[in-house]
Parts: structure tokens; C-alpha cells; sequence
């Protein structure tokens, strides 16, 4: 339910969503203590207290974890690596001299400082930036891109 309230970006929903999942594993929890408490064993009341707070502290920590990464503004895990490798592979190029990702929860900026080998005609670098460009889109859907060149 968290993956699918992430994708619609719905933040309403995104908010509620540790709420409902804290409540629905809180009672999955809750019940089995009841149970035992039933069936004589008193201790089962206190364990499933125990567990609920357990659960309650384990759903808390995981919005601080998202929120800390949309404040620093971390990248999809692999895509730094992911841009690096299409680029090196586009005939013409020499290296990537830097990559720098960042990732907001709506989109995701690039900015990648690429190398072009002298020998390369001064016309086809903007050929080999727009076709940089292009695969980071398919990586990257919407992505902000921007590519400087570096004749070495």
C-alpha cells in the first residue's frame, strides 16, 4: 500500500499511510495477546503490549527515513551508476568527468560534465550530448538534464 501511495504521489494518502499500516499490524498483534489471555496464559496481555509498541516505533522511523533522503535530495539508488554506463558506452566518448544526481520526490536532476575526444569533429559533440541526453530521459523520465562538454 506505501509503494502504491508513493507512485500516485498522493500526499494526503502518502501522510495516512504509516497510520492505517500501524493500526492494521498493531491488531494483527493485539488479537494473538487477547488469545492468550482467554486461554489463561495472563503474561500473552503484556507480550502483544511489548509488540504493538515495537511496531508502532518500527512504522514511525520509516517516513523519517524518506523525509531525511527528500531533504537531501537523494537520487533513485543506481541511476548515478546507470547514467555513467550509457554515456561511456556512446560511440565517440571518452569518459564521464562528473555526475551529479539528485532526486526530489516529483523529479530528478542531472548534471553530468562529459569528456569528448579531440579527434572528434566539433560537430558531432552536441550529437554525442543530445544522444547523452536522450538515453537519460529513457533512464530517467522527465528528468531535468543538463550536459557540459569537454573537449580532452
Amino acid at each position: 500500500m506505501t509503494r502504491l501511495f508513493l507512485v500516485t504521489v498522493n500526499r494526503g494518502s502518502n501522510a495516512d499511510t504509516p497510520h492505517f499500516c500501524t493500526d492494521m499490524i498493531s491488531s494483527a498483534v493485539v488479537i494473538p495477546g487477547l488469545l492468550f489471555v482467554w486461554l489463561s496464559f495472563p503474561i500473552g496481555n503484556s507480550v502483544a503490549a511489548l509488540g504493538v509498541s515495537v511496531v508502532i516505533v518500527y512504522v514511525s522511523l520509516n517516513p523519517r527515513r524518506r523525509v531525511f533522503g527528500g531533504l537531501v535530495d537523494t537520487a533513485p539508488l543506481g541511476l548515478r551508476q546507470g547514467i555513467i554506463r550509457l554515456y561511456e558506452s556512446t560511440p565517440g566518448a571518452t569518459r564521464c568527468e562528473r555526475a551529479r544526481v539528485r532526486g526530489t520526490t516529483q523529479a530528478t536532476f542531472v548534471v553530468i560534465e562529459i569528456a569528448v575526444d579531440n579527434s572528434v569533429d566539433v560537430a558531432s559533440a552536441p550529437e554525442i550530448a543530445n544522444g547523452t541526453e536522450d538515453g537519460i530521459r529513457k533512464i530517467a523520465p522527465g528528468a531535468d538534464v543538463v550536459i557540459r562538454i569537454v573537449l580532452v
